[in-house]
């Protein structure tokens, strides 16, 4: 009895964990090239652009990050593969 439930909570945390680490990682959770400019934009309207955005955050303008992220959404839409903001994320859908 006390094993069956130690299998359905590993169970649960293996089912829910990914759902509960993707918020942490923004970048990560998308899974198209439309996801992966959607994040990268809110987070250059939060945060701005640039290695120490996390540590000294610096907010753009919407046509700032619009300007800064399409770039990126076009090459995923060519390539199937995000490169942009230091990562590389490939096997995105094209959407």
């Amino acid at each position: 009895m006390r094993t069956s439930r130690l299998v359905i909570i590993a169970c649960g945390v293996a089912l829910t964990g990914p759902a509960l680490i993707a918020p942490l990682n923004p970048a990560r959770a998308a899974s198209t090239c439309s996801g992966q400019y959607q994040t990268c934009f809110t987070m250059c309207v939060q945060y701005g652009f640039g290695r120490h955005r996390a540590d000294r955050p610096h907010p753009q303008s919407p046509e700032a990050c619009r300007n800064h992220c399409i770039g990126w959404k076009n090459g995923c839409l060519q390539t199937g593969c995000w490169k942009g903001d230091l990562v590389q994320l490939c096997g995105l859908g094209k959407r």
